[in-house]
């Protein structure tokens, strides 16, 4: 029985140390919503999301913990681990894509119209010099409007 009350005590105590941590990650990824609300509305939306429900099964397992219930809390940690890594995962992925890239320039920005009738070229070219010089990373070129 001492053993068990000791065990409990160590795992209490680990996991208590890893709560700022995990609290640190999942106001990132509230954080990560924010910032990309401009690049990807719909990202940003479920990013948004998901600091309840990280909060919700991280509030599981220091319950658990507390009951005693040990081999309940570390399934819920496991758990928790997964859909955090999981989350910082996509916010890397989108923040790196190049399609949004904050250092991209989209072509009608610079006056291309993309109605199949309008002569584009200028505007091409000017986003090409821009790429080119290393102002911005990325050139967007839409698909044409032609409906």
């Amino acid at each position: 029985m001492k053993g068990m009350f000791l065990l409990l005590a160590v795992l209490t105590v680990i996991w208590c140390t890893g709560c700022a941590c995990v609290s640190r990650r999942i106001e990132a990824i509230g954080d990560a919503a924010l910032s990309l609300r401009r690049m990807d509305p719909l990202m940003s939306l479920w990013l948004g999301r998901q600091p309840d429900i990280l909060k919700r099964l991280e509030a599981i397992v220091q319950s658990d913990f507390a009951a005693g219930n040990s081999v309940r809390a570390k399934m819920a940690k496991s758990d928790l681990e997964f859909l955090l890594n999981r989350v910082e995962r996509e916010v890397a992925w989108v923040r790196e894509s190049p399609v949004f890239d904050s250092r991209r320039i989209d072509v009608r920005d610079l006056g291309a119209v993309g109605d199949g009738v309008a002569d584009d070229t200028v505007a091409i070219q000017k986003a090409i010099a821009l790429a080119d010089s290393g102002e911005v990373r990325t050139v967007f070129l839409p698909k044409a409007d032609t409906a």
